[in-house]
């Protein structure tokens, strides 16, 4: 019971009451000398994104999914990226019937610094929009480009029955790094800050039905493996990141809302 309490103490003292949110990032993420330590930091905590976006028969994880994410990990990081576009090419295809079709390609570079000595790694991309009406392609462009950068850049992974058959379990693994297990709960440390995401936002959306919703998410039934969330402590490890983010957006907007209601 002493080390949960002083666990829970920790928590508080570093959140913001009012929001929520935490006043600072963990210790560790200050502590980084390059921007190679710390994208290996956000690289370690970035979690899986699931596939939630759909076309037909397919589908795919939205590039909003991925900046949400990057947007907090970033930012506890002291990370930016500075995108710049090197070449882009637009194709218009005649179909006839005075009707077209467009493709945009386009090569961008990120750079991404670290803010305290502005030191920087890049990684450069190519996007390929397509688009029926004329006034999309080059954000599709960029949106694919940035999409796949980031998935490479930080090996972000699927759920666990996504690719082949091999035991990632099994595999060795530095003794620094904690992958993210199978049929393996949230660490009390997350149950406390979800809980505390939870309370400034439980009489718009109360704690049920917040659960009744992650439990008909087809992308968190198969991270939950066919069991169900009856508490915060029955989210798995895999899906911890991910609802403290989205949690965080709602707090947020919440927040924004009553501000905005008071000044009327």
């Amino acid at each position: 019971m002493g080390k949960i309490k002083e666990l829970n103490q920790e928590v508080i003292e570093n959140m913001d009451m009012e929001t929520h949110n935490f006043k600072t990032a963990p210790k560790e993420l200050f502590e980084h000398k390059t921007i190679n330590s710390a994208l290996w930091e956000v690289h370690q905590n970035f979690g899986i994104i699931l596939k939630e976006g759909s076309t037909g028969k397919y589908q795919f994880r939205k590039v909003d999914d991925i900046i949400d994410r990057l947007h907090y990990l970033l930012n506890k990081a002291n990370i930016i990226i500075k995108p710049t576009i090197l070449s882009g090419n637009l194709i218009v295809k005649d179909k006839g019937n005075e009707k077209f079709y467009s493709f945009y390609e386009v090569r961008v570079e990120y750079k991404f610094i670290y803010l305290p000595d502005s030191s920087f790694v890049t990684a450069i991309g190519i996007g390929l929009g397509l688009d029926f009406t004329g006034d999309k392609c080059i954000g599709k462009a960029m949106s694919n480009c940035y999409k796949y950068v980031m998935n490479q850049m930080f090996s972000i992974p699927l759920n666990e029955e996504e690719g082949d058959s091999t035991d990632f379990d099994n595999l060795p693994v530095s003794p620094k790094l904690k992958p993210l297990r199978k049929n393996v709960k949230i660490s009390r440390k997350q149950a406390v800050t979800i809980r505390g995401l939870m309370h400034p936002i439980k009489d718009v959306y109360p704690e049920k039905e917040i659960f009744k919703k992650w439990n008909a998410n087809p992308g968190y039934k198969t991270a939950l493996k066919g069991g169900i969330i009856k508490k915060v402590e029955d989210i798995p490890e895999i899906l911890g990141n991910e609802i403290i983010q989205k949690l965080t957006a709602i707090v947020s907007n919440e927040k924004a809302k009553k501000e905005k209601k008071n000044e009327i």
